[in-house]
């Protein structure tokens, strides 16, 4: 991440790459104490970066029990994830052609661009960040807050699936094992993220809400098959 980082942010992006490395797993409980011995920080950010990681379905707070836990994952819950996450950034799609500026255009091909180096290497957590960026910033574009505030919960939770059940986050024991898996749609992320920058940059809504539509769809479909 470039720049300096809130406390919080610290803590929230060391929580994301737990998961990413799969570190932290569905059901596994961290904990307060824990977290601020790890990363020598007070109390009050990793609340902070705790409420946030709750409020997008990241970690849950069971009463009763100590700490806090990553979600069970289910199929029933992939599935109200993905279809609410595709309606929601498939309309944030829609508008992003309309409101995108040249320099906004530039910076998703420069990430597509950084996606296309990435993908055969194994730097998962430059990888994951790509996507975040490219994805969120279609949010952004939306202009809507309510469409932000919803799609950004529903980021973060489909990441829990994707993080487990993702291709480029498995572990492979070499590059042939890795390209073995041709069929997974994380081999095909770059040209589907390359198809809805170039609808959103010819201002053509329909095609970059549908574009997106297909691409969350295509997500789903997949991990509906590893569930």
């Amino acid at each position: 991440m470039e720049g300096k980082l809130r406390a919080d942010e610290v803590v929230f992006r060391h929580v994301i790459a737990k998961l990413v490395a799969k570190e932290l797993r569905p059901g596994d409980r961290i904990y307060e104490t824990a977290l601020s011995k790890e990363l020598g920080v007070s109390r009050t950010p990793i609340r902070q970066a705790i409420s946030r990681l709750i409020a997008q379905g990241v970690l849950e707070n069971r009463e009763g029990q100590k700490g806090y836990a990553i979600p069970i994952l289910t199929p029933e819950d992939m599935q109200q994830v993905y279809v609410s996450r595709e309606v929601v950034e498939a309309q944030c799609a829609y508008y992003a052609a309309s409101n995108a500026t040249p320099e906004d255009i530039a910076l998703l091909w420069d990430y597509n661009m950084q996606e296309r180096r990435l993908y055969d290497s194994d730097e998962k957590e430059r990888f994951a960040n790509l996507n975040e960026k490219f994805h969120l910033s279609i949010v952004r574009l939306s202009e809507n807050i309510y469409l932000q505030r919803f799609a950004l919960q529903l980021y973060w939770r489909a990441q829990l699936y994707t993080f487990y059940l993702g291709g480029f986050y498995r572990t492979y024991r070499n590059l042939a094992e890795k390209k073995a898996f041709p069929q997974d749609p994380d081999h095909h992320t770059n040209s589907e993220h390359a198809r809805i920058i170039r609808a959103i940059e010819n201002k053509d809504s329909e095609e970059a809400k549908l574009s997106m539509a297909d691409h969350i769809q295509r997500t789903y479909r997949h991990f509906c098959r590893l569930m």
